[in-house]
């Protein structure tokens, strides 16, 4: 029997997800990290979109903020 394989990309599929159980990011620019490395792995629309926009936002400073707040929610 032939193996077949299905490949779903969802557009900012985590960032959905975490919207779901924290809608208090729902209107906010929203960056999902990686377990451990703090890689992005996920970002909203909106926050690509004002990337592209603007020179203005720095996605380093945003994700070390990011990690800081789940770090506090998470009481580490």
């Amino acid at each position: 029997m032939e193996e077949v394989f299905g490949l779903i990309d969802c557009n900012n599929f985590y960032v959905s997800c975490e919207r779901v159980f924290r809608p208090d990011l729902e209107g906010k620019l929203v960056i999902v990290l990686s377990n451990n490395d703090e890689n992005a792995v996920s970002r909203s629309n909106d926050y690509v979109e004002s990337e592209r926009s603007s020179n203005l936002v720095d996605s380093s400073k945003l994700c070390a903020e990011a990690v800081d707040e789940d770090k506090r929610l998470r009481g580490d």
